[in-house]
């Protein structure tokens, strides 16, 4: 719930959010609390992981959360913009900032890791096992999706 409270404490009046929350499990009192979240221009959906992966070449296997980023283009093709966070970011201004920069003909607006490229096992993992130059690694904990 750090991503979103942090979101709508920073949400302008002027724009409409529109936030889904995409989980593998989720009590009944969490839920509830997620959805006391809902006010006039801030709506939640709450949506199983596995409709993210439905009707695709991938239902058969099991996949950990941090996967279903890659299938959200597939799921919600209806929009020609989106923002990917996880959890536990921490937002310190509105998140329609983020959202109104132009990426032009990009499908991705993403940073550097940093960490990646200063952590020496890590240059080496990212280098040598993934085979994804370091300097070219991402934070994928915030994507920009065109």
């Amino acid at each position: 719930m750090v991503a979103i409270n942090s979101i709508k404490n920073n949400a302008s009046l002027d724009n409409n959010y529109n936030i889904n929350i995409i989980y593998d499990y989720l009590n009944e009192e969490n839920k509830n609390n997620l959805l006391k979240f809902n006010a006039k221009n801030f709506k939640i959906n709450l949506i199983k992981g596995e409709e993210i992966v439905k009707k695709d070449k991938f239902t058969n296997l099991e996949f950990d959360m941090k996967y279903y980023r890659y299938f959200l283009a597939k799921k919600f093709n209806e929009l020609d913009k989106a923002i990917y966070l996880d959890y536990d970011v921490v937002l310190c201004s509105d998140i329609a900032k983020l959202f109104d920069i132009n990426l032009g003909d990009n499908l991705l607006g993403a940073v550097p890791d940093e960490m990646v490229n200063k952590v020496c096992e890590l240059i080496s993992y990212t280098n040598d096992c993934l085979k994804i130059n370091a300097q070219n690694y991402i934070n994928s904990g915030v994507l920009v999706m065109n």
